[in-house]
């Protein structure tokens, strides 16, 4: 099954492929009704997991398709997913964010909202670390957006990515971390597998592919 978006500003599409699999039924509902033009949302239903699952392409500051309430609209939607369809979210694609090893949770003694995540409510989550040690602009939103919507970077967090974030993005210029997934705190226990593959040219130019598998 594919889903598209027919959304997406500029040239960049986005897509879901969903590959059959005759021991496993899986089930698909786009989510039409949402404020991102940069998200392809959609649930996933398999086995006895679902999630809503959120498809991201978010272009660089210098872009012209670029917009300053990108990210507010993004937490826009992961809020109305929460409060309509009480499912957990993930988030997966290419954000151009560098995201450093800044902590994606709040301080505990710097907020008084109740509903942050501080470091006290990671507590089942393993620490992060990355190899790309750099924070940019995009990173900052990334990171103040884990903490508004009560979300974890998974990279750097589990398998065999655990404790270095490897790299995603390889260019001529500089090896980064700008593709993630990111996952609602329930999640953390559901996953089974998080590795950044090596970079394939038949898949990307630039970016290699992240498999995270779930209980």
């Amino acid at each position: 099954d594919v889903i598209c978006n027919d959304k997406v500003k500029g040239n960049r599409g986005l897509c879901i492929i969903i590959k059959k699999d005759k021991n496993r039924i899986i089930k698909t509902q786009k989510i039409s009704e949402t404020s991102s033009d940069y998200v392809l949302w959609t649930t996933v239903n398999f086995n006895t997991i679902k999630i809503a699952l959120g498809v991201v392409y978010i272009p660089n500051a210098s872009s012209k398709n670029y917009s300053n309430d990108i990210f507010d609209k993004i937490e826009d939607d992961i809020a109305a997913i929460h409060n309509t369809l009480k499912l957990p979210t993930m988030l997966v694609g290419d954000f151009n964010a560098r995201t450093g090893n800044e902590p994606d949770y709040a301080d505990p003694g710097a907020i008084d909202h109740v509903f942050i995540p501080t470091a006290d409510s990671y507590d089942n989550i393993p620490t992060r670390r990355s190899n790309d040690h750099y924070l940019n602009n995009h990173g900052t939103y990334v990171l103040n957006l884990c903490k508004g919507a009560n979300m974890s970077i998974a990279n750097g967090r589990f398998g065999h990515d655990v404790s270095k974030a490897d790299f995603t993005c390889h260019t001529p210029k500089a090896s980064t971390v700008i593709d993630y997934h990111i996952i609602s705190q329930e999640m953390a226990d559901k996953v089974h597998r998080f590795q950044v593959l090596p970079l394939d040219k038949t898949i990307s130019d630039v970016h290699s592919a992240i498999v995270t598998t779930l209980n």
